[in-house]
């Protein structure tokens, strides 16, 4: 437990600073989801992820960074949709609920990355979500989206470049803190105790 509690924290503060992170990927094709590990340099966390751009390249041990928004070459950055955000949650919370190749879909078109779920069979209709073309999009269906609100980016870089982007689910700051101060509190306790 101290092992995550520790390896959280250094996550948040890599989140704010975005120094040193790199990822690898362990999935060798581009299977849903895909299985990332995130290394800050001391620590590494391994996350099943969905990437956010069809057709992108990856590569292992790019430098990464943790953000909002996606970013892809010459494209102005876009902010993450809400309902992607809570489809992955929901999904994290829960995957046997889900087809991951359909969530990876919508998420997809929901980010209007794709070349359009009315233009490629496999995109039509979207599974979990209801929306139009170009959005709004939301949740169809009721789903568990607990920790939606700390769904992020990780914005993949390869030889300076913008890469592929993928999804992180990354910790509240109060929750690690909290988690924090209680393991300290539990270690100041067993400690007198001894």
């Amino acid at each position: 437990m101290k092992k995550f509690i520790s390896f959280m924290a250094a996550m948040l503060v890599a989140a704010v600073a975005n120094a040193g992170l790199t990822i690898s990927f362990t999935t060798a094709t581009l299977e849903s989801p895909l299985v990332a590990t995130l290394t800050d340099g001391n620590s590494s966390m391994t996350f099943n992820t969905f990437c956010l751009q069809e057709n992108v390249p990856f590569a292992q041990n790019a430098d990464a960074e943790i953000s909002n928004n996606i970013k892809f070459s010459a494209q102005a950055p876009t902010t993450l949709e809400v309902a992607t955000k809570q489809l992955y949650a929901a999904y994290l919370n829960n995957s046997s609920l889900f087809d991951a190749e359909l969530v990876q879909a919508d998420i997809w078109t929901m980010e209007s990355l794709a070349s359009g779920y009315a233009n490629v069979p496999y995109y039509a209709p979207p599974t979990y979500i209801s929306g139009q073309t170009g959005g709004p999009w939301a949740l169809a269906g009721s789903y568990d989206i607990t920790g939606w609100e700390h769904v992020k980016v990780v914005n993949v870089k390869l030889g300076g470049k913008d890469g592929q982007d993928v999804l992180i689910r990354v910790p509240a700051p109060a929750a690690v803190l909290l988690a924090g101060f209680g393991t300290t509190l539990i270690g100041l306790v067993r400690r007198r105790t001894m």
